[in-house]
């Protein structure tokens, strides 16, 4: 069945299932009492390194929690897409890529306090593991990686992710379909006899991965609009070459408003 034949309210199963997520933030909070009060008791006996170590544990494992709970395709359509687009360009959440920092930052100063905790060999393996992780925040700060835009224009798509770019021509687009992931993602598919520009923007932390095929991949998981209306909205202005003269005004955007 194409995406086209469904209606916005009966998106397939794609999302974790909510009580998978309750539950495991549940344990996770169980996780975050304990540390808190290892913290706690660390601070009273004077072992500044273990305090460090146990309680930012504890903003590691929330930090994971909330993501796993950002990382989930969106229900919302009608003007709660709203804030998520001007004219025909559409913004990342911005909740998923400081989230994904505090989960990197925290488990830096785990791995470092730890190692300082533990002493010996273990400072050094310790230190070695945080100071690596540590680099994630040289592109971040250099804007190799940063939050990400899918732009609709009268020439074509133009899709910058956290960590790499693409653009194709509306005359390269063979399909607008759902992709064969476990998440839901909207492929747009290129013709392999035309040019279809790709490059990665940070040569270490490529956190997304370029699609091996001739085409554009959206994570619908980056972007707070429901995965039917995002793909609905792609897939007429591709086949109505007329219409892509809204593209970049507030036409655009009322069209998406105004999709189920």
């Amino acid at each position: 069945m194409q995406f086209s034949d469904h209606r916005a309210d009966e998106l397939p199963g794609f999302p974790v299932p909510r009580v998978q997520l309750v539950l495991g933030s549940m344990f996770a909070g169980v996780l975050v009492l304990i540390a808190l009060i290892v913290a706690g008791s660390s601070v009273i006996t004077g072992q500044v390194a273990s305090a460090l170590a146990t309680g930012f544990f504890a903003v590691f494992i929330t930090a994971t929690a909330a993501f796993a709970w950002s990382n989930q395709p969106s229900r919302n359509v009608g003007e709660a897409v709203r804030p998520s687009v001007t004219a025909s360009s559409l913004r990342y959440d911005s909740r998923g890529l400081p989230l994904l920092a505090a989960v990197v930052g925290s488990l830096v100063v785990v791995l470092i306090a730890f190692g300082f905790a533990a002493g010996g060999a273990m400072l050094m393996i310790c230190g070695v593991m945080g100071a690596f992780l540590a680099t994630f925040f040289v592109p971040l700060i250099t804007r190799s990686i940063r939050n990400g835009t899918i732009e609709l224009t009268a020439e074509g798509i133009r899709r910058r992710g956290w960590s790499y770019e693409s653009e194709v021509t509306w005359d390269a687009v063979v399909d607008v379909s759902f992709a064969a992931r476990t998440y839901a993602a909207i492929a747009i598919r290129v013709d392999p006899a035309t040019s279809l520009t790709r490059r990665n923007t940070t040569p270490l932390w490529r956190i997304e991965k370029l699609p091996t095929e001739p085409l554009i991949e959206l994570d619908c998981r980056r972007v707070d609009i429901h995965p039917m209306v995002l793909a609905r909205w792609i897939r007429f202005y591709n086949d109505n070459p007329a219409a892509r003269i809204e593209l970049g005004t507030r036409a655009a955007e009322d069209r998406l408003v105004a999709e189920r």
